[in-house]
């Protein structure tokens, strides 16, 4: 009978905790149903508040609301320069009342980021001193214009220079989908490049700027350059690893594929004449493996010519200095890597203001024709000339040598001392008495 009474007692006490229990997740339900209530109907004033905060700037949204169990979506977010159609957030609809959040997931769908970049200085004239007691009027200034290889070593740089003070927050996943950036950098008055890149997707986990636990994120990025809108002719990005923006620590690898080099000539244009070498078309791979401790970064990078075009040129016409500059440096790039044409430098920078542009490409060209010239490596090796040439045709080298000198490929004394050297004969050594 008191085993009875027993069972009877726990049997009442397990129904009263089940009932306080039912009792509190009803009460929880009602409260989560009275938050998304909340939400779809008023919330939309504190996405905006917390989105302007994170961005340090001023952010209009379109439509807000949510869905089980605790996700917020925001759709139609316009900030300056950003575009994104719809941003997802995991446990958004209790974090959206926090200074510091901590979301299982967001997902940024069909971002669009568009920048500008002014690359030189607009001529000004500055105002004439006063003629009074002079005897001579001074001639008014102009501030110079940059050259174009310095504009293009800042373009990184550019991206960090005004940082968006953001709010403590953890993300333990972020999903960026179809994005876009355009980017456009007027080099000068009457001129600009714009590079556009689409079909971006990111994966990137453990976001953590929290200020504790491990602040190592790890990277996939993937996305696709349409050169001159083209989307047959785009270019390919890939770009996987880690990186501690706290520390400053990172290792990556990074690869660009099908890069236009026509559609970038701008760049380069002082150095190489396209029309007069009669280059059409030209596509590059650029592959790079990044590695940086303490705000050090080391970017070993290598550079190939994959697909060069050129134009035809009538029998009776003459090759211009240009187009055999062009064929005997591709020739002398192919010797030196076993028929490729390839390109290795290295770039040594900071991470939180990376520089990086063409004047490493031409310090690299320069130091590839300075390896010309070690011993055992032969002229004739380098430039599979003609047997003819080799064997004496000497006004047919002499041609290919002061056009080598002389030509639109000048880019500094050290590239000339390198062509040259490679067209010297070295004197015979002098006999022992």
């Amino acid at each position: 009978m008191e085993e009875l009474n027993v069972a009877l007692k726990a049997f009442k006490t397990i129904k009263i905790i089940g009932k306080i229990l039912l009792a509190v997740f009803l009460f929880l339900i009602i409260i989560l149903c009275g938050l998304h209530i909340f939400i779809n109907l008023a919330g939309k004033p504190l996405v905006v508040k917390k989105l302007s905060d994170a961005f340090g700037q001023e952010v209009k949204v379109g439509i807000v609301n949510t869905s089980f169990p605790a996700s917020i979506h925001i759709k139609d977010i316009e900030a300056k320069g950003v575009q994104i159609s719809e941003l997802i957030a995991g446990s958004g609809v209790f974090d959206l009342f926090r200074k510091r959040f901590r979301l299982s997931f967001v997902k940024v769908i069909q971002p669009e980021i568009t920048t500008e970049r002014i690359s030189y200085t607009p001529k000004v004239a500055l105002p004439e001193p006063p003629s009074e007691g002079l005897e001579q009027a001074t001639e008014p200034q102009a501030v110079s214009e940059p050259k174009p290889e310095e504009a293009v070593t800042e373009l990184a740089a550019e991206l960090v220079r005004e940082p968006i003070l953001v709010p403590r927050f953890l993300i333990r996943r972020v999903v960026i989908s179809d994005g876009t950036i355009n980017f456009t950098d007027r080099i000068a008055e009457d001129q600009s490049i714009k590079i556009k890149a689409n079909k971006i997707n990111l994966t990137a986990d453990n976001l953590n700027f929290s200020g504790s636990g491990n602040q190592v994120t790890y990277f996939k990025l993937t996305g696709s350059l349409p050169w001159c809108d083209s989307e047959e002719e785009a270019g390919k990005i890939e770009a996987d690893g880690w990186v501690n923006l706290f520390k400053k620590d990172i290792q990556a690898n990074v690869s660009i594929h099908d890069i236009d080099g026509i559609y970038l000539y701008p760049y380069y244009a002082k150095w190489v004449d396209l029309e007069k070498a009669r280059i059409a078309k030209a596509k590059l791979n650029l592959t790079s493996k990044v590695q940086g401790m303490n705000n050090d970064l080391t970017a070993v990078c290598r550079l190939e010519l994959t697909d060069i075009e050129r134009k035809p040129r009538p029998p009776e016409e003459s090759a211009e200095k240009a187009e055999k500059i062009a064929d005997v440096v591709l020739d002398m790039f192919k010797a030196l890597n076993e028929g490729k044409i390839v390109l290795d430098f290295t770039i040594k920078t900071k991470m939180d203001s990376p520089e990086f542009g063409i004047m490493d490409i031409k310090t690299a060209v320069e130091d590839k024709l300075v390896k010309s010239r070690e011993p055992g490596f032969s002229p004739v090796n380098i430039f599979f000339l003609p047997v003819k040439i080799v064997e004496g045709s000497v006004k047919a080298t002499t041609e290919i040598t002061k056009a080598m000198i002389d030509g639109s490929f000048a880019v500094g004394n050290e590239f000339k001392n390198a062509v040259k050297g490679s067209f010297t004969r070295e004197p015979p050594p002098a006999e022992e008495e």
